[in-house]
């Protein structure tokens, strides 16, 4: 869509002329949503349910939009009322697979994925939501096979790309990681995600200079984001520049403060720069939110001093 306000106002025009017009309204709707107006865009989709109850696909997109704003409860009750009216619509399972997902219930979400791919086995969406599942039952070989499905599918899918780069780094392939986040940066260089993964990726190799220098583009895009200051404080850390870091953990901290690798850089961070008072403090916040944190933070080379 080249001009959303412009396409805004042409709906507007419809529905003033033919308050009935369905289309105007689920157009409107996708204009409000790419927005960001969710509110006025859920809106829409309710007056198009209302004047055309027969219709699934209104039902998933209203679904979509509830999803994306939290409202898990009344987006499964849209898929279900869509899978009512069409037992065989793809995009209501894939779209109740979410919310399972979300709410836990990994067995059913991939129950309903594998349904949804049957249905529709030429998904890229499928492919990447099963790969999700399956990364978050640990299956990162299984995943890594769903992500490549999806990026064969659609080759210029950057959510696979970003996705199977993770799976590459729990295998420990962090070198093929940073092949895939830099093929989704070149796919859309204002994926801050992206340059984040790719941050971390370069400090767990050691490359502090380049890991600095995509954790900064990626708070550039997406300033304040409290994983990116973790992720450029782990930077600092490894190139041993603790003040630095811990400014940086300060900033994600002062955001989201239960951040436990956060708090355990920052704790480590503050021991390098001789101020143990505030380390063991922060050390102990940060094992009381996970007790395995210095097991999971020495895997990235990060390790409190013995005494502390």
């Amino acid at each position: 869509m080249g001009r959303p306000g412009a396409a805004l106002t042409d709906f507007d025009r419809a529905i003033r002329l033919k308050p009935d017009m369905v289309d105007a309204y689920l157009g409107r709707a996708n204009v409000r949503q790419i927005e960001g107006d969710y509110q006025r865009a859920l809106e829409d989709q309710s007056i198009a349910i209302k004047l055309a109850p027969g219709l699934p696909m209104p039902l998933v997109n209203r679904g979509r939009l509830l999803q994306a704003v939290g409202r898990y409860d009344d987006a499964m009750a849209d898929y279900e009322a869509a899978l009512n009216l069409d037992p065989n619509l793809a995009a209501a399972y894939m779209g109740r697979a979410e919310v399972q997902g979300a709410k836990g219930d990994l067995a059913k979400g991939l129950a309903d994925i594998e349904t949804a791919l049957r249905l529709d086995p030429i998904s890229a969406n499928a492919y990447a939501d099963r790969g999700y599942f399956r990364d978050a039952q640990g299956d990162y070989a299984g995943a890594i096979e769903d992500f490549d499905a999806a990026a064969r599918l659609a080759p210029g899918f950057v959510r696979a790309h970003i996705a199977r780069g993770l799976a590459f780094d729990a295998l420990g392939n962090v070198e093929r990681g940073i092949q895939d986040q830099t093929a989704a940066i070149g796919l859309d260089p204002t994926n801050a995600a992206a340059f984040n993964n790719r941050c971390y990726e370069f400090a767990l190799l050691g490359d502090s200079g380049r890991a600095v220098a995509d954790c900064s583009q990626a708070l550039a895009l997406r300033p304040g984001d409290p994983i990116t200051l973790q992720s450029r404080g782990y930077a600092y850390l490894r190139a041993g520049e603790p003040a630095l870091a811990i400014a940086d953990y300060d900033a994600a901290l002062a955001i989201a403060p239960n951040l436990d690798a956060a708090l355990f850089g920052r704790g480590v961070a503050h021991a390098a720069a001789g101020n143990r008072n505030q380390a063991a403090a922060d050390l102990a916040a940060a094992r009381a939110l996970n007790p395995g944190i210095d097991r999971d933070m020495a895997k990235i080379h990060i390790v409190a001093p013995a005494d502390l």
